[in-house]
């Protein structure tokens, strides 16, 4: 929940809805679907792709079982960059072929992703 925090910022700076790409997540499973619906078959989904994509990075960032503060400012950096790489997935190969996710600002959401692997590096830092 927290690696949204970037887009919901950013969405409440410029007066927008904050669930608008939840609902665009739910618009593709479930287009005709309640709006309330929608954003509810969205969560469940964010929640499958986060915990798909914390178990890729789990094994991605694999580190040293020495704790300490640079291996711990190393696994955020790599966990920031491997963010970086799933959104152009995400967003940038999957996202283009669905309109309701084509249709929103990538940019926010890339921030997004970023936040996803920032804590997902400091989490499995923290994990050792």
């Amino acid at each position: 929940m927290l690696s949204g925090t970037p887009s919901t910022l950013i969405a409440l700076g410029r007066g927008e809805d904050v669930l608008a790409s939840t609902e665009a997540v739910g618009a593709v499973l479930l287009p005709a679907a309640s709006r309330y619906r929608r954003v509810g078959v969205a969560a469940v989904a964010h929640l499958a792709i986060s915990l798909f994509w914390a178990r890729v990075l789990q094994r991605v960032l694999r580190e040293d079982t020495q704790p300490s503060a640079i291996v711990a400012a190393g696994q955020v950096v790599k966990g920031a960059g491997c963010g970086g790489a799933i959104a152009l997935v995400d967003l940038g190969l999957i996202g283009r072929l669905l309109p309701p996710i084509r249709e929103l600002d990538g940019g926010p959401l890339f921030a997004d992703h970023i936040a996803f692997g920032v804590i997902v590096g400091w989490v499995l830092h923290r994990a050792i």
